[in-house]
């Protein structure tokens, strides 16, 4: 029951800074571009999980070349451990 918690916990830890660091760079890239996002255009709206999606699999991409970035990336460098 504890490894349970402790792996939800780590899960947590993880997606929410994985998701502030994709939603950081989204806001730099559109200030650097100058361009304006409109949250109600339903474009954008199907395109948020995309780029969720996109920037999650970079992330995990980054941390196996670079194990170093998984606390920048993730907040936590161990991933949870599920038994099987």
């Amino acid at each position: 029951m504890l490894n349970e918690r402790t792996n939800t916990n780590i899960a947590t830890k993880r997606t929410t800074v994985n998701a502030a660091v994709i939603g950081a760079v989204v806001y730099l890239a559109q200030r650097f571009t100058g361009t304006e996002i409109d949250p109600t255009d339903p474009l954008i709206l199907l395109g948020v999980p995309a780029v969720v999606g996109i920037g999650y699999r970079a992330s995990r991409w980054l941390t196996v070349r670079f194990p170093a970035l998984a606390v920048i990336l993730f907040g936590d460098a161990a991933a949870p451990k599920y038994d099987a």
